[in-house]
Formats: C-alpha cells, sequence, structure tokens
C-alpha cells in the first residue's frame, strides 16, 4: 500500500532555519527512501 508523507513539517519556521521537528521528520523522510517504501509526498 501507498503512503503519502508529509513534508510540510521540514519547513522552516519564522526566523529559524532549522527546528527538531523538521529535522526528524527528514531523517524518517530519508529512511523511507533507502527502505525502498512506495510514497508520494506533500510539500507547500
Amino acid at each position: 500500500m501507498k503512503q503519502l508523507f508529509d513534508l510540510v513539517a521540514t519547513q522552516p519556521v519564522g526566523n529559524s532555519k532549522f527546528h527538531g521537528g523538521g529535522e526528524y521528520s527528514k531523517a524518517v523522510f530519508e529512511g523511507a527512501v533507502k527502505a525502498g517504501y512506495p510514497f508520494d509526498a506533500l510539500i507547500r
């Protein structure tokens, strides 16, 4: 089954270029790509 991965959480917030939630989301997304999971990604 294909999953939808929401990359909105990886976007900067306000004046902060990095935040913990964004870095975690990036790590999970990278792991899913390396593992070969079928998914679509959403980003705005």
